[in-house]
């Protein structure tokens, strides 16, 4: 007899506990990683500044940092480091999610998470 693992959707995401950990779904599947360590978090902070000058003070869109959902799909959700959304598209951020592809994504690969960023 085989069993088949069901596929977890976006709004599986809402029923886990709240406990400082990423959790993000690539093709159904669940990955989960733990919080940025000191180096990752420094350099996202210096990366904000590029497209925060280009984007935000040139009044084109905003910048945001994580944690924001950004929803590909039912069954893909992510936690990308930056996302940058055009005045245009801001429509797509809703709550605390982007619905589909925002104009630049960000993601700073970590040795914890590197593989998973590469090939998923």
């Amino acid at each position: 007899m085989s069993y088949q693992i069901p596929l977890l959707t976006a709004g599986d995401l809402d029923q886990f506990p709240d406990d400082g950990k990423r959790r993000e779904i690539i093709a159904g599947e669940l990955y989960v990683t733990p919080a940025p360590a000191k180096p990752h978090q420094q350099l996202a902070g210096h990366l904000y500044v590029v497209p925060y000058n280009a984007v935000v003070l040139n009044e084109l869109g905003e910048v945001y940092f994580a944690p924001v959902d950004v929803r590909f799909s039912e069954s893909d959700q992510v936690l990308p480091d930056l996302v940058v959304l055009l005045h245009e598209r801001r429509g797509i951020y809703r709550g605390n999610t982007v619905y589909g592809a925002p104009d630049i994504v960000v993601e700073i690969l970590s040795p914890s998470n590197r593989s998973v960023d590469l090939v998923e």
